[in-house]
């Protein structure tokens, strides 16, 4: 091989590793866990305020779209609460079940429960099946049924072992097309959550009752279906943490009213998410 050659092959290795580096980094950014955890409050946390956990999948962790919990304390009072991050990317409400103990062992004074959103998409295809089986370690195939149990669970183990006030949120809307199943199962979920926190006598947060109607007020038909590869993730990560764009002018390229990729929330939802909590919060 010519030493040109090796010279053209050793500098497209190079780019080559550098992309790599930055879908590493990428990767590495929106897996990340924030600082206030249930582990670090447990250590390190402030126990003189009352606290507030918030539970649920990506859309509660932060690091896919924006982050309502990191800004709720913004909104309040200076130091009027403790603020937790219970959110783990992918999870479904059996996955919360999984990992009830570290919530408990924090002995919220309110605990914010929003989870739904995955145990919708686990049921969208059987390629989201399948992997939602594989990562999250699923004993059964997800149906509507059993994650109404597992919420249902999830409710009882924390009205049983700790003294929180419990506001149940219904799900943000997945994908801006009113029509599509996606939708339309967020809607039929939510109207299952609305049931179950009365039944169990706690608070209901109708947020996915306000993105719906935000939608059909202002948004235009036929809206941006969902999209099930995980490149429709990765895109605006790699936007965000790599190229520095905010997750709102991401969702304005594509022409999103509010997601940043049709099922994480941009802040005009998270807006609507924290007038709700701080509502529940004050009231």
């Amino acid at each position: 091989m010519s030493r040109k050659m090796k010279a053209v092959h050793g500098v497209i290795g190079g780019i080559i590793v550098f992309f790599l580096g930055l879908g590493g980094y990428t990767i590495h950014k929106f897996n990340q866990l924030p600082q206030n955890t249930p582990k670090n409050y447990r250590f390190n946390g402030n126990k003189n305020r009352p606290l507030v956990v918030c539970v649920g999948d990506s859309n509660t962790q932060g690091s896919l779209a924006f982050n309502y919990v990191e800004e709720l304390p913004k909104l309040l009072p200076s130091n009027k609460f403790e603020f937790v991050n219970a959110g783990i990317n992918g999870d479904l409400a059996y996955n919360v079940l999984e990992r009830i103990d570290e919530i408990v062992a924090c002995q919220p004074d309110y605990i914010i429960l929003m989870i739904g959103s995955n145990d919708i998409i686990a049921t969208l295809n059987k390629l989201n099946e399948m992997r939602y089986e594989r990562k999250k370690h699923l004993p059964i195939k997800p149906n509507v049924e059993w994650f109404i149990s597992n919420l249902t669970e999830v409710i009882q183990v924390l009205k049983t072992r700790t003294q929180a006030k419990i506001a149940l949120v219904s799900i943000p809307v997945i994908s801006e097309d009113l029509l599509s199943e996606p939708f339309q199962r967020s809607i039929k979920y939510s109207e299952e959550i609305r049931e179950l926190a009365n039944r169990e006598g706690i608070t209901y947060l109708p947020l996915n009752e306000q993105q719906v109607e935000y939608l059909l007020k202002h948004h235009k038909q036929p809206g941006e279906p969902y999209d099930s590869s995980l490149l429709v993730y990765f895109l605006p990560a790699f936007k965000h943490y790599v190229l520095k764009k905010s997750w709102d002018d991401i969702s304005a390229e594509r022409g999103l009213s509010l997601t940043v990729d049709t099922v994480h929330q941009n802040s005009k939802a998270a807006r609507m998410l924290e007038q709700l909590v701080l509502s529940f919060l004050e009231h």
